[in-house]
């Protein structure tokens, strides 16, 4: 028995390792021989989610396994090298064509119904209205548990804030009492100008994208796409949330027409409808969870793909609604297959 194991490991601790090799051992130490040899490696600055990519495991295991085998940890390196390249350049593509498009393509505007009359009092709105979507959160992630599922326990996150949200929001905007906005919101097929061109456009790049992190996970970082139960759960998550993102796109060209001077509302928009994903990742900070920090990194990476995804789309087809069932979709697609249920 080979155990392996790190420093920043919060989860099954350097603690539980110590307490594993003393009963395998039968005394408190790191290695005993016998007919069946037992040592414990602990490794410097090695976190709980990505042990089983570090080049330093991969050497240690097949070192001790395979001692006349060599061994070759630049693999596990290129491998990692290949995953940040990959990555950056999927956001640097996303961004370089969000920037091609407003300056070859005409503005879509789409017909919402709604008039931004005081951006400011509308963004100081938004980010208390968090606070009172919190307790709806709660009550939806109550009703996620409630489904004769088994419960994405770490994603449940991600569905109940976004889907709590984008539910009040909503509801504000259909009723007309958003802070700083006029009209109501009366109709789901807001849409703009589009061509046919633009839609052919729009479903290469969604294959285009879905393809790439698909293939990006596979190589060996989870197994997406989500089968079986978890995309069961994909299909429940998917419509609050792309509600959420609907209504937020709305509001945005709303704020484009009211404020097309000052971009930076439509930017604090975007960015106040993460910030339970802002505290969250603090809280973890706070508690000393390092994997729990990288988790929510992750998480708000993927958030921030389908940001970007989804302002493609709308440019392309002027159509919020697919844009935001595309975007609802992308963040389930990668997240639900993480965790356990």
């Amino acid at each position: 028995i080979l155990l392996i194991t790190g420093t920043w490991e919060d989860i099954l601790t350097v603690e539980g390792a110590q307490l594993l090799m003393t009963k395998l051992c039968a005394e408190e130490t790191t290695k005993c021989n016998g007919a069946s040899p037992r040592q414990w490696v602990l490794l410097d600055n090695l976190v709980h989610n990505y042990e089983v990519y570090s080049p330093r495991v991969l050497s240690t295991a097949s070192s001790w396994a395979f001692p006349e085998l060599p061994v070759q940890p630049s693999l596990a390196s290129l491998r990692i090298a290949l995953w940040f390249t990959t990555l950056f350049g999927i956001f640097i593509t996303l961004i370089g064509s969000i920037s091609l498009l407003r300056n070859t393509a005409s503005a879509v505007t789409l017909a919402s119904g709604i008039t931004v009359t005081n951006p400011k009092k509308l963004v100081w709105g938004r980010l208390w209205l968090w606070l009172i979507a919190l307790p709806l959160s709660g009550l939806i992630m109550f009703l996620y548990v409630l489904i004769p599922l088994p419960s994405p326990t770490f994603n449940l996150i991600y569905g109940g804030f976004l889907g709590g949200s984008g539910l009040l929001i909503f509801l504000l905007y259909w009723f007309g009492k958003m802070p700083g906005v006029t009209g109501r919101l009366r109709q789901f097929n807001s849409r703009g100008s589009s061509t046919q061109h633009d839609w052919r456009w729009a479903l290469l790049f969604n294959l285009a994208l879905f393809a790439a992190v698909t293939l990006l996970y596979r190589s060996g970082i989870g197994l997406v796409p989500p089968l079986g139960v978890r995309f069961v759960w994909v299909l429940i998550f998917v419509p609050l949330t792309a509600l959420g993102f609907w209504v937020g796109m709305l509001e945005a060209d709303a704020l484009r027409n009211s404020a097309p001077d000052k971009p930076i509302y439509r930017l604090w928009t975007a960015l106040i409808g993460l910030v339970p994903f802002y505290i969250y990742l603090i809280l973890l900070w706070t508690l000393g969870s390092t994997s729990g920090v990288l988790g929510s990194l992750t998480g708000l990476l993927i958030l921030a793909l389908s940001l970007l995804q989804g302002e493609i789309n709308r440019m392309l087809t002027g159509n919020a609604l697919v844009s935001a069932v595309l975007q609802a979709l992308l963040i389930f697609w990668l997240i639900l297959p993480a965790g356990a249920l």
